[in-house]
């Protein structure tokens, strides 16, 4: 590649590692092709950027943890993020693009006010990426969750804030309504279209590449007893905090033929789960890349980067939801035969979790289903179907 041909990406990410991590194989990818890429990110996640080979622009989001996961606790963390980014991260941006610009935003939606306006105003292409559901005209995500419902209080900010957004960057008020779209004229899913809800009404402006990550390359994992069958357990890291639910999911499988791993996060207790069993080891981190190979079912709430890491590997998912989003996700996976859906952490049983683990653990129904979206996931292109789309954005 020619320096000429060089340019320089910006990526804007809410500060999740189910937001952040889909895109690091990309960065890295990039950054291998010749190019730049800069993340406007929250300092907290700055070191993961920086391993991809990114620059960041680094900023104090005050991003709290999720707190109950209802719509209004998930809606208002939304909206507290927006207005940081708007009042600090976008003025960051503008000052460090004045005389270093990229050549493409790229950002998820709740970066959509500075990606938009840095879009706007630096005349430079725009991609949206989705590490979720994707939305468009005949599928909303932020619909399904809200209902739009315009009288809602947190619709009404949000309105508020936008409206007062547009007012002090000199647009008229009715662009509202294409500023705050839920999708993009070019749009990246990390999913499969056959995920998708309502995939087959998504038009060519948007990409489905699929998951994007690397294999585990140093560190290896082999299961300690190879007459037992392996379940990984991960509750992702915003439901990490109930010991007794992650207790629950790994005693379902007291006294059975089973192995069961948990990763929990960082700074999370280890010495108390693995004190319940033989059977049971726990850590605070682990790349499921590196365990996926060898296990038969995860157990998961639902986050699409660690669905989407199963189903890359074959591995059959079951569900227990934390939240709307991983409700629906876990109907996508039953209803395509990738796995089950249970109850949620109020009400599901070890009864519940176990019987479903076993079940698609030995369905041959679910096998064919798993073979033939892995199949999908590998030619849906990944990392490089990613990078290609990108570096053709104009």
């Amino acid at each position: 590649m020619t320096q000429d041909a060089a340019r320089h990406f910006a990526f804007l990410t809410f500060p999740d590692v189910g937001h952040l991590k889909p895109t690091l194989e990309v960065a890295r990818e990039l950054a291998a092709r010749g190019h730049r890429v800069t993340y406007l990110l929250d300092e907290d996640f700055a070191a993961m950027a920086a391993e991809a080979g990114a620059a960041v622009l680094g900023f104090a989001s005050g991003r709290r943890r999720y707190g109950d996961r209802s719509f209004e606790d998930i809606g208002s963390l939304g909206i507290d993020y927006m207005e940081r980014v708007i009042d600090t991260a976008l003025p960051l941006a503008r000052k460090s693009f004045e005389t270093d610009p990229p050549d493409v935003v790229v950002y998820d939606y709740e970066n959509f006010v500075a990606a938009r306006a840095l879009s706007h105003e630096l005349g430079i292409p725009s991609v949206q990426f989705f590490p979720y559901l994707a939305s468009n005209d005949a599928f909303s995500l932020r619909g399904e969750m809200f209902q739009f419902d315009f009288d809602n209080a947190l619709v009404q900010r949000t309105v508020g804030i936008l409206t007062g957004f547009l007012a002090d960057n000199d647009m008229p008020p009715e662009a509202i309504w294409t500023f705050a779209r839920e999708y993009d004229e070019r749009n990246l899913a990390f999913i499969p279209r056959r995920f998708q809800v309502k995939g087959e009404e998504f038009d060519d402006r948007f990409a489905f590449v699929g998951p994007c990550f690397a294999p585990a390359a140093d560190l290896e994992w082999t299961p300690p007893d190879p007459d037992r069958r392996t379940v990984l357990i991960s509750l992702g890291t915003e439901a990490n905090d109930q010991p007794e639910l992650l207790a629950a999911c790994a005693t379902a499988f007291a006294g059975e033929d089973w192995h069961v791993v948990l990763t929990l996060g960082r700074g999370r207790d280890t010495k108390a789960l693995t004190s319940l069993g033989d059977n049971i080891e726990a850590h605070e981190w682990f790349p499921h890349t590196a365990l996926l190979p060898h296990v038969d079912v995860l157990v998961c709430h639902g986050g699409m980067t660690s669905t989407m890491e199963a189903l890359a590997y074959g591995v059959p998912v079951v569900v227990l939801p934390m939240t709307f989003e991983n409700g629906l996700n876990g109907r996508q996976v039953a209803e395509l035969g990738l796995g089950a859906l249970i109850s949620g952490p109020e009400t599901v049983t070890r009864e519940e979790i176990r019987e479903a683990t076993e079940r698609v653990a030995a369905s041959a129904e679910t096998r064919a289903a798993l073979a033939a979206m892995r199949a999908e996931l590998e030619a849906a292109g990944g990392v490089a179907a990613a990078c290609d789309y990108l570096e053709a954005a104009d």
